[in-house]
């Protein structure tokens, strides 16, 4: 993952380290008195990397990853979105690493002061769930938000959603990182100036820059051309700007 290196070492202090250290005979958290966070809340715009770096601390700890897609699990029917709820949270309680990864928990728990009763009672299932874990469990619950604002109050105080983490557009820099990893494979004409891309797309995320490969690759394939060419790629970028 490119753009994203102060980001990736926090997650690992806090998502990475407490999974690997899930045995509780060798357990050091245990050693030493204390609890790693159990709740971490990811915000920030969207196309920023919150769910693909989720998928890659997965990967790294050889943990069973739960998506849970917010405003999909709300159901119309009376209490079945709670019923989903617990039901995740219990599968993964059975697995010996496990992250469930709540996207837009916005949607799920939102601020319950200008909420009906039938979201009262979703957030306050989650509540019920966040609250359910045992000291030193072998899960990590990763809420992700693109308004942080809109999140109910009592869902990120201490023993619930304890650490925040911030995910920001890139800087030019960043952006070059994330280009070299998206198109470490892209065939490229020799005209090509990938700095002049990074230096062209200021407030793009990793998705739109991703985007914007796509389309050029796509392109040059129509053109029949073999490689891609910068004329290819600033009509990518002209296009995704329309």
């Amino acid at each position: 993952m490119g753009g994203l290196t102060d980001t990736i070492e926090e997650v690992k202090d806090v998502v990475e380290i407490p999974l690997r250290e899930s045995d509780k005979e060798t357990n050091r958290f245990n050693k030493h008195g204390v609890e790693p966070d159990t709740g971490i809340l990811f915000h920030g715009p969207p196309g920023t990397g919150k769910t693909l770096l989720a998928k890659a601390v997965a990967k790294e700890t050889g943990s069973s990853i739960y998506l849970v897609n917010g405003p999909e699990i709300i159901s119309k029917w009376y209490g079945e979105t709670e019923d989903i709820i617990r039901e995740i949270f219990s599968n993964a309680k059975k697995k010996k690493r496990a992250i469930i990864f709540i996207d837009e928990v916005d949607s799920i728990a939102p601020d319950r002061g200008d909420t009906k009763q039938f979201q009262r009672k979703i957030v306050a299932q989650l509540l019920t769930e966040l609250d359910g874990f045992e000291p030193l469990n072998d899960v990590v619950v990763i809420g992700a938000t693109n308004a942080l604002n809109e999140v109910d109050s009592a869902i990120i105080r201490p023993g619930r959603f304890d650490r925040k983490i911030k995910f920001s557009k890139p800087t030019q820099t960043e952006r070059m990182e994330i280009i070299e990893k998206i198109t470490k494979d892209v065939d490229f004409g020799e005209s090509v100036d990938l700095q002049l891309f990074a230096e062209s797309t200021d407030g793009w995320t990793g998705a739109d820059l991703s985007g914007v490969i796509s389309r050029a690759v796509t392109i040059s394939i129509r053109r029949e051309g073999d490689l891609v060419t910068q004329d290819d790629l600033f009509r990518a970028i002209k296009g995704a700007g329309e």
